[in-house]
């Protein structure tokens, strides 16, 4: 166990390190790397140094364990799949920025940063004692498997606890972080729209001096004043502004979306694989913060979520009102982030146009039909 406390140690040590080298500031930005132009070794020498003998040493550990990670890359995974996953692990490594140049000089660096961290936790857990291994694979199976108890619920409990711990989550920073309070230009014009949708009004009059509310992303239209961002998320928003808790709206709908994402990846899937999907999700700090804040993100993974679970039901079962369900919740999306009602509605089109490819099957069962297709019927095998 010494050995894994050392390497666990290791890893946190590198993972601050990292921190360290990212350029934060007090604004509200995107985040990179400190560049090599305003590199200063008198401040970062002590955070290079333990970069520097954390890459040494882990590479170290995992060349010592190459065939082991060789030969399991190989059996699970095809050539392509691994070209795909090193391509995603790559571009998503560093953040974009308007400089395509700079976004591509950043890459190198924050892939190695991810990559040395990613084989420092593989070293954790391979550095593990083979019957502490056993147990935590125990204690994981019990959480995680599909057991007998949980056939046939409609909602599983593993679920349920997980999103309430959410909204909790969500709710207490909301409150004792966010104040309850909006903190980006963006998320003021929101809960302004939502004010005035929640009374009953589309636009606003002109305030008697309109250079005293000359603020982000409104306009002066005549006699009206109003905010021309997308009205979607303003107008959910405004339920809670009804209920007098517009600071429990986004915390409840992480909430949701864990329950969704449950749903829709235990039909992809399988009920372990759902859970384990869930848990991660429920710890990720980006979750918790879009889930405690005001902006437009989680109702956007919401419609999403619900537009993805109406196409697979709607494939599954063939009936009209699930793809109905799937195309409001298109539209709704459409309506909160328009970009990515395009990448989601291109996504199910192609899953619904790729659906029943061969003409046999296509001739005995039709997704738009009330009818339940056929169980020979190769779209409807679930996996």
């Amino acid at each position: 166990m010494l050995r894994t406390a050392l390497w666990l140690a290791l890893a946190l040590s590198g993972q601050a390190v990292a921190l360290q080298l990212i350029e934060a500031g007090p604004t509200v930005r995107f985040q990179h790397y400190v560049t090599l132009q305003d590199f200063s070794p008198a401040d970062h020498l002590v955070p290079s140094a333990i970069l520097l003998a954390q890459i040494l040493l882990v590479a170290v550990g995992v060349f010592r364990r190459r065939g082991a990670i060789i030969g399991w890359l190989r059996r699970s995974f095809r050539p392509w799949q691994l070209a795909a996953i090193l391509s995603g692990f790559v571009l998503s490594s560093a953040v974009l920025s308007k400089s395509a140049g700079f976004y591509v000089a950043e890459l190198p660096f924050a892939s190695g940063v991810q990559l040395i961290s990613l084989g420092n936790v593989f070293l954790v857990v391979a550095s593990l004692p083979t019957g502490t291994r056993l147990r935590l694979y125990s204690v994981l199976d019990r959480f995680l498997r599909r057991d007998k108890r949980s056939r046939g619920r409609s909602v599983d409990g593993f679920a349920a606890v997980i999103s309430i711990w959410v909204v909790a989550a969500a709710a207490f920073l909301s409150t004792m972080s966010y104040q309850r309070h909006p903190h980006v230009p963006d998320e003021v014009i929101y809960l302004l729209q939502a004010k005035y949708f929640a009374a009953g009004m589309v636009t606003l009059p002109v305030p008697p001096v309109p250079e005293a509310f000359d603020i982000d992303i409104t306009v002066v239209d005549g006699d009206r004043w109003y905010s021309p961002a997308p009205p979607g998320w303003p107008a959910i928003l405004a339920l809670g502004e009804r209920a007098g808790f517009p600071w429990l709206v986004n915390p409840l709908l992480a909430g949701l979306c864990i329950l969704l994402a449950y749903s829709l990846i235990s039909q992809l899937y399988d009920r372990p694989t759902a859970r384990l999907t869930i848990a991660l999700l429920a710890v990720s700090p980006w979750f918790l913060f879009m889930g405690m804040n005001f902006m437009t993100h989680t109702s956007s993974l919401a419609a999403a979520l619900l537009a993805g679970l109406g196409t697979l039901r709607a494939r599954r079962t063939g009936r009209l009102g699930w793809i109905g369900l799937a195309g409001v919740s298109t539209g709704l999306l459409a309506l909160i982030r328009p970009l990515e009602a395009v990448a989601i509605g291109s996504v199910i089109a192609i899953f619904l146009l790729g659906r029943c490819a061969n003409g046999s099957c296509a001739s005995r069962c039709s997704a738009w039909s009330r009818r339940p297709p056929s169980p020979r019927c190769s779209c409807t095998t679930r996996r």
